[in-house]
């Protein structure tokens, strides 16, 4: 995504200490992430006061939340943030298309030239910008 002039930032319900616990727990490497503009539960009540100061500080640059619960969309919502919505957790690409979600894939492995594909299409529209 980073070829395609994205910046992977993370937006989550765990403080950033719990959010590179649970990255390292998986295997997976956080320095895939810009932490500097991520951001993290810790500092709010609600998700949506997450997504709402995402939104405020990212103005004027594409954005996108990629989630894996219905919740997740609420949220992006709230914001007024497109979701793209990926069936990795507990929810069925079923379930998930019944959200405002922009996107539906069943993992971001077999669904990743989809996303690919709709980030360029989808990188100069105004909604991306909110």
């Amino acid at each position: 995504m980073a070829a395609e002039g994205w910046v992977n930032a993370l937006l989550t319900g765990n403080s950033s200490v719990r959010a590179r616990t649970k990255f390292l727990g998986a295997g997976l490497d956080p320095a895939v992430f810009d932490w500097e503009h991520s951001f993290f539960g810790g500092t709010a009540r609600a998700r949506t006061e997450v997504t709402a100061a995402a939104a405020a500080a990212l103005a004027g640059q594409p954005h996108l939340i990629i989630g894996d619960t219905p919740t997740d969309d609420t949220a992006a919502a709230a914001a007024g943030i497109p979701f793209l919505a990926v069936a990795t957790g507990a929810f069925s690409v079923e379930r998930l298309r019944r959200t405002g979600a922009v996107l539906v894939l069943p993992d971001l492995v077999s669904g990743l030239d989809d996303l690919l594909k709709w980030l360029r299409a989808a990188s100069n529209e105004e909604a991306l910008r909110a």
